[in-house]
């Protein structure tokens, strides 16, 4: 089995490229389990519908519990507040498509503020005293 067949469900190969033929090439595949991809649309796996969201690692982490139409992504709140990093890291609010820490309330009731001292709240982000927020690429 190749890297492509077990990470994206590309199992087959057609004019000169790998394509996945089938859904259940994209749910055997871990981008089914993580990121929700697990349809086939067009010899690629995509997420398909609000369930395969919902049953990702993805959503569970990050909160990207809602179908789109083009893919994963947190729609308020409460798939913030249900997810690892809102828990973790105080991503608790939806802020542009994405759940970010939006107070210092978020950041102290973080196990990154117990754990790790990221108790302070600086430009969406939860950090240690002296640390400062990775820059933007």
């Amino acid at each position: 089995m190749t890297i492509e067949c077990r990470f994206d469900g590309r199992c087959a190969f057609r004019d000169g490229v790998c394509v996945a033929l089938s859904d259940d090439d994209c749910w055997r595949a871990t981008e089914c389990q993580r990121l929700g991809w697990c349809v086939m649309r067009e010899g690629k796996c995509v997420a398909g519908s609000e369930k395969d969201c919902k049953l990702s690692a993805y959503c569970r982490e990050h909160g990207a519990c809602a179908f789109t139409g083009k893919g994963c992504l947190p729609a308020n709140d409460d798939d913030c507040r249900f997810s690892s990093d809102c828990r973790d890291d105080g991503k608790c609010k939806l802020i542009a498509q994405s759940c970010q820490a939006s107070s210092v309330d978020d950041c102290k009731a973080s196990k990154g503020c117990r754990e790790r001292g990221r108790c302070r709240f600086e430009g969406g982000h939860c950090l240690a005293e002296g640390e400062r927020p990775a820059p933007v690429e």
